[in-house]
């Protein structure tokens, strides 16, 4: 079993600026302005992470995949990952990507933040969702009922997408 320490930095920094007459007005963005980092350390509580899993996976046009966050899945030191709750969730579709990927919407699917485990999300090609919690209740699997995964290929080429994913066992 691994034991992630990790620093999650959500922050959105650049300028908006528009021209006007001869030069421009402009505003800078540093959203949030205290740019915290999130910690997720070692351990089984609120904030906590005692598992780690991370893959890139393509798949052909039209295909899909189940993934089994509670039962299947293979640390980095061959360790079986069973997520009984998800505190940090982030997924990428690559830039070069000609379709999109659609997340969720399965039988016995991990409701994640969706609401819901019929609930899904699309992911266009360049584009990154990550989501992170730092309660004790986290985002909970129920194995064998509530989670799957399921990724969704469109038709027409392959795609490639990056997956990370850090929680508790317990």
């Amino acid at each position: 079993m691994s034991s992630p320490s990790l620093r999650v930095y959500p922050q959105i920094v650049g300028r908006v600026s528009s021209p006007v007459g001869i030069g421009a007005l402009g505003h800078d963005i540093n959203w949030p302005s205290d740019a915290p980092a999130y910690s997720i350390e070692p351990g089984t509580g609120a904030g906590q992470a005692d598992l780690f899993w991370q893959s890139t996976r393509t798949l052909a046009a039209s295909a899909t995949e189940n993934i089994d966050l509670n039962g299947a899945l293979l640390e980095a030191f061959g360790s079986t990952a069973n997520f009984a709750r998800i505190t940090l969730f982030a997924v990428r579709s690559a830039k070069a990507n000609t379709t999109t990927l659609t997340f969720g919407n399965v039988t016995n699917g991990v409701t994640l933040f969706l609401g819901g485990p019929t609930q899904s999300f699309i992911l266009p090609a360049g584009a990154m969702l990550m989501f992170y919690t730092p309660d004790a209740t986290a985002l909970t699997t129920t194995a064998a009922t509530a989670d799957l995964l399921k990724v969704a290929n469109a038709a027409g080429a392959s795609a490639t997408y990056d997956i990370i994913v850090a929680g508790r066992s317990v």
